[in-house]
């Protein structure tokens, strides 16, 4: 049985219900994609609309099989019915990580990725987004970071997206590379246990840390400041 027959399964006891059993279970590849399902079609409503750029951007992140779709369909068209009980989804969701773990800020950008897909993250949208990332434990400070390296209607500012002060050194914006690349490579990803379907959204974003990274190293033009 697929993990999509397994979730639809279950469908007729709430997803709520669902998500704590696959915690009971230790089932953390089935609840977190079932979490990233229901806070995603919760986020594409939240500004009081769902738009087909946002359901695009959802099968971005989930590459459904074909025979799934319909099944797929019913569990987004359900979560999405109105914004009320997001919270109790996203709290179930981060009692099977720690807090600020690699596993939920892979979620935060799924969820910043559906919300960008139509050009731009809405007040309203960025609200939730802040209220999931306080649930799973980041500050107000740390998710403002978030917003600005996830956020894709926004311009690429290398330095925030390496994590580095505008003054920082070429030693210190090579020692953030080398530590996002870990952190971020699909390898280290699949390790965790994440579903097979985020891999994708997972490269894209390796992609734009080493464009960020080639991009610093064309400022120090000194040679002597950019050998490996």
């Amino acid at each position: 049985m697929t993990l999509w027959q397994r979730i639809l399964r279950a469908l007729e006891l709430g997803i709520d219900v669902v998500l704590g059993r696959a915690r009971a279970k230790g089932d953390k590849s089935e609840a977190f994609t079932i979490g990233v399902i229901a806070l995603g079609a919760k986020l594409s409503k939240a500004d009081g609309q769902v738009t087909r750029d946002e359901v695009r951007a959802f099968r971005d992140v989930f590459h459904v099989p074909e025979d799934q779709h319909e099944n797929v369909a019913m569990l987004f068209n359900l979560a999405r019915q109105d914004v009320a009980g997001f919270d109790g989804y996203a709290r179930n969701v981060s009692k099977l990580f720690d807090p600020r773990s690699p596993e939920l800020e892979r979620l935060m950008a799924c969820l910043f990725h559906i919300a960008s897909a139509d050009g731009e993250v809405s007040p309203p949208e960025l609200d939730f987004l802040g209220y999931v990332a306080e649930i799973f434990g980041w500050s107000s400070a740390e998710f403002e970071r978030l917003a600005l390296i996830y956020r894709q209607d926004l311009d690429d500012d290398p330095f925030v997206i390496l994590g580095v002060e505008r003054d920082a050194s070429w030693n210190d914006i090579k020692k953030a590379h080398r530590s996002l690349v870990r952190e971020h490579h699909p390898d280290q990803l699949a390790s965790l246990g994440l579903p097979d379907e985020l891999m994708a959204l997972a490269d894209k974003q390796l992609a734009r840390i080493n464009a960020a990274f080639s991009r610093l190293k064309e400022l120090y033009t000194v040679p002597a400041l950019v050998e490996d």
